[in-house]
């Protein structure tokens, strides 16, 4: 049974959760809300409810979402991928992500950066530094349908999408991400 860590899972990647779950997986989540959570371990039903762990936590809190990952794989065992959804400078988060996964796991390991539309106007992160990690990242833009305003994703589509990204390994982008000036809302 593969280790599965999902950061920011209480939002729009919670539906992931669920059909990681249908995949034979032990899912750990982080997110702010538990009240979510309780809703997503419901709709993940009694046979796999108990192969989904939850902790509320603020993964800007560093040293303690470190010691959160290092605690999972020392009673659990190694993660073998993280789905990360980080809103804001994700460099240091990744940067505890891949030290406590690599102190436990001396093989390939998979990280899915999923991130909003702004990061395409910033520099890819360099993540060379860890010596098994596999980084690809998703990049969530906005749809246009011919005739009606520019809409973002829905979480549908996300998911969908995310779960896409994981089969194939490869960076992904969802809907477009140009012109920038062009999404809901610019």
């Amino acid at each position: 049974m593969k280790n599965v860590l999902m950061i920011g899972a209480t939002g729009m990647l919670g539906g992931l959760i669920v059909r990681l779950l249908h995949d034979d997986v032990r899912v750990y989540a982080i997110g702010r809300n538990p009240d979510r959570f309780l809703r997503l371990r419901s709709q993940a039903g009694p046979d796999l409810e108990r192969y989904l762990t939850f902790m509320a936590l603020d993964y800007t809190d560093l040293p303690r979402l470190g010691r959160w990952i290092g605690h999972v794989q020392l009673m659990d065992g190694p993660l073998d991928l993280v789905v990360a959804w980080i809103h804001g400078p994700a460099e240091p988060v990744l940067d505890v992500v891949g030290q406590e996964v690599e102190a436990y796991r001396q093989s390939p390991w998979d990280l899915c950066h999923v991130q909003g539309i702004s990061a395409s106007l910033q520099p890819p992160l360099t993540l060379s530094r860890w010596a098994f990690c596999r980084y690809y990242a998703v990049t969530l833009g906005y749809v246009q349908e011919p005739g009606q305003a520019a809409r973002w994703l829905n979480h549908v589509e996300i998911v969908q999408g995310v779960y896409g990204a994981l089969a194939s390994r490869t960076d992904q982008v969802l809907g477009i991400l140009h012109p920038f000036e062009g999404r809901p809302g610019g």
